[in-house]
């Protein structure tokens, strides 16, 4: 179990910082008046203050002095191995190593340096490296307790419990009341699920040393597993109530009331932890995705200038610029930043995480997936990558997958919100609705004053056709107005579906009147005037009117945009189209729906190179997005007399991400056909005709692509096949004038 380390926690950052020019002038400070002392002395000297510094608690100090003295004697390892001490206590876990590595390359039988190089390792799960070091300690000294309790959790680390056990009983063994072996056999006990007899090995680590703060926290870690929320928030009090100032238990302890759903008590824990200790960058990041689900912008924005004088010169900082450029819309710098992180702290899980969330929203999947497993590999209790891996798992529909991720989130945080609500709505997918109602009814029970089970609840009971249910259960989610578009949305539908558009409409603007959300409710209540079947000018008029105020009042409410450029277009304003979509785009400019549909706008204005940057300035948000690709293909070989090799390559790549889509295929295989590779486009060609008819009950085929395949048949001297393809084509109801005459001039058809 994490929580319980042989000697220290887990290693996070480089945590104190000093300036360079504060360090020289405190060495010189310790040093003065020594020029003509022997360097031996001098060293003694320098090691006498740090002894009495660290007694002291004076560990800043205490660092200095030792950089000092290593200087005069590069070769000493008990100095190396002070100085890695001294890293340690200043939680500088990557110096601490690097100091150990130091003493031991001076004195291979340095018993501690050893031990502690060790421990640290497998803290930081660098596992191969730590079992080197455990492996000599043992060859020293096969009943080296300390070594083998190292053993012990690297064995677990494997997976192989078995081999852990029969190690920390070998320890027991050898020494009774080794409180590490007793609580880790009771930390396997918990993950093997054995929940009673894992209780059993913390109250008999409790008796050898009742005050023991780990295995405290692991007993209250294993009633949180249990749902004995109350025997676990008393004993975590009694915890806080008598170690005050420990920082990392407040931070464990909002961490557990965050689990529990107590959000606004776990945001002063974290507080409170980060004022007693502002290098507790988890604790602060924590804090900063606290404020941002919240969308309290500036209180994050500060947490993050804080941390840029804090850790000035450490490459954390690369990873809260990642934050914030996320903030501010910019996620390729963002991706940048976390890159970066994760070359200089390839041990740091968060870097993974928000990397591999960005590019999975790009659709660089592969990449992505890599990076949340190795967050995982990293941490494995990174909630985060595991949410993030089951979400793609879910989009993916690899379920079996997703619930595994789900399964671990929610063994430890077993009120997860947007785990359950996945998990249940799995069970839906897989036709056990049973037990996702079970699920959904939890939540409410569990969280009354949130919306989200009644949500939840209510979309069960529409699918389910119980409307008057599922009404009543929006209606319940609204009332909150939390996050309140996805319920007011499903509740207009319904609305407009069981009741008149004037009905429809009062019942929406009575529920707008009590929220603080009017533009969504505005933008809604647009909607059901364009649904009303007597829809008129006046109709019209009144819902452009309600998408204006719905983008007045809630400027980041893309679908307002979408809604008035969309009525523009239908009603033939493209003009008006082009300037609310440009709208919507300088607010979002990574809003890659906005871009394509400006695309489309300026193409239907005849601004093709304008719809050319729009395309483009899409693959740049998201470099695997195929309609953008594939219509930025089709503009080059078309309408720019662009260079065909480009536009193949944005084919292909469309045809990746859109494998079935008959219109793709065709603009890879009319790609093939500019370069003069008749043979390939002709299999391209033929494929997108077979999809297309796939594709609708008509089996109709899109006129262009029957004359694109048409056309190559003929240059291949097929002319009957050639004929009989284009006369499909002319046959084609609604094919344009231009495309018939193309045809005529390309085929004979009689």
């Amino acid at each position: 179990m994490k929580n319980i380390k042989p000697i220290f926690s887990t290693p996070n950052l480089p945590i104190m910082k000093i300036t360079l020019a504060f360090a020289i002038f405190a060495i010189l400070l310790v040093t003065a008046g020594c020029q003509s002392e022997d360097p031996q002395e001098k060293f003694q000297k320098l090691m006498s203050q740090a002894e009495n510094f660290r007694q002291n608690d004076k560990w800043e100090e205490a660092r200095i002095s030792l950089l000092s003295a290593v200087q005069i004697d590069q070769k000493n390892a008990p100095a190396y191995f002070m100085l890695a001490d001294t890293y340690a206590h200043l939680k500088n876990f990557g110096q601490a190593a690097e100091n150990y590595r130091n003493a031991l390359n001076f004195d291979p039988e340095h018993y501690e340096a050893r031990l502690h190089l060790a421990t640290l390792l497998v803290a930081a799960q660098q596992n191969e490296l730590a079992e080197s070091h455990v492996t000599k300690l043992l060859e020293k000294n096969p009943s080296d307790s300390s070594a083998l309790v190292l053993k012990a959790n690297l064995e677990k680390a494997r997976g192989a419990y078995d081999d852990s056990k029969k190690t920390l009983n070998k320890v027991l063994e050898l020494e009774p009341d080794n409180i590490m072996a007793v609580a880790n056999l009771g930390a396997i006990a918990m993950l093997e699920g054995r929940f009673d007899e894992a209780e059993q090995q913390f109250q008999e680590a409790l008796r050898i040393d009742p005050n023991n703060s780990p295995v405290q926290l692991a007993l209250a870690d294993l009633y949180t597993r249990q749902q004995r929320m109350t025997d676990a928030q008393t004993l975590l009090e009694g915890l806080v109530k008598e170690q005050p100032e420990n920082s990392s238990l407040r931070y464990y302890f909002g961490d557990f009331l965050l689990k529990g759903g107590l959000a606004d008590q776990a945001l002063n824990e974290f507080r409170t932890t980060l004022a007693k200790d502002p290098d507790n960058h988890t604790a602060r990041d924590r804090l900063i995705e606290m404020y941002l689900s919240r969308n309290e912008i500036e209180p994050a924005r500060k947490l993050i200038e804080e941390v840029k004088t804090i850790a000035e010169d450490s490459p954390i900082i690369d990873y809260f610029k990642g934050r914030e450029a996320e903030i501010d819309g910019n996620q390729e710098a963002a991706l940048s930043f976390y890159l970066s992180c994760i070359q200089s702290l390839p041990n740091f899980a968060p870097a993974f995480s928000r990397a591999g969330v960005i590019e999975l929203a790009r659709g660089e999947s592969n990449q992505g997936v890599e990076h949340l497993n190795q967050a995982v590999s990293t941490n494995s209790d990174d909630v985060t990558a595991r949410l993030a891996l089951a979400r793609h798992g879910f989009s993916q529909k690899q379920f079996a997958e997703a619930k595994e991720h789900l399964t671990n989130i929610l063994t430890r945080y077993p009120r997860h919100i947007a785990s359950n609500v996945m998990m249940a709505d799995i069970f839906l997918i897989e036709g056990e609705t049973d037990k996702a109602h079970s699920v959904y009814q939890a939540l409410v029970d569990a969280f009354p004053s949130h919306p989200v089970g009644y949500f939840k609840l209510g979309m069960l009971e529409e699918r389910e056709g119980n409307d008057e249910a599922a009404i009543k259960n929006y209606k319940s989610a609204l009332k909150f107005d939390i996050n309140p578009f996805s319920p007011a949305r499903r509740l207009a539908t319904l609305l407009r579906r069981t009741l008149d558009p004037d009905k429809a409409e009062a019942e929406m603007r009575t529920l707008r009147e009590a929220s603080k959300y009017k533009g969504q409710y505005d933008y809604l209540i647009g909607l059901i005037k364009l649904s009303s079947p007597n829809r008129n000018e006046q109709t019209l008029k009144e819902a452009k009117e309600l998408f204006l105020s719905a983008a007045s009042l809630e400027p980041e409410l893309s679908q307002a945009y979408l809604a008035i450029a969309g009525l523009d277009s239908m009603l033939g304003n493209t003009d008006d189209a082009v300037k609310n979509y440009n709208l919507l785009v300088e607010k979002q400019p990574e809003n890659t729906t906005g871009r394509i549909l400006l695309a489309l706008s300026y193409e239907k204005l005849g601004d093709y190179n304008k719809a050319a940057e729009q395309y483009r300035a899409a693959l740049k948000t998201n470099p695997n997005l195929g309609p953008a690709a594939n219509n930025l293909a089709y503009l080059i070989l078309e309408k720019l007399n662009g260079d065909p090799d480009e536009a193949l390559q944005l084919a292909e790549k469309a045809k990746q991400s859109m494998p079935q889509d008959g219109g793709v295929a065709d603009t890879v295989g009319w790609a093939y056909t500019k370069k003069n590779s008749l043979r390939v486009a002709l299999s391209y060609l033929e494929e997108a005709v077979t999809l297309e008819r796939s594709s609708n009950e008509q089996k109709t085929v899109n006129p262009e692509i029957l004359y694109h395949l048409a056309y190559v048949q003929q240059k291949l001297g097929d002319s009957e096949s050639a004929k009989k393809t284009a006369a499909e084509a002319l046959k084609h109801p609604a094919i344009p004038q231009e495309i018939a005459a193309l045809i005529k001039q390309t085929v004979e058809v009689k």
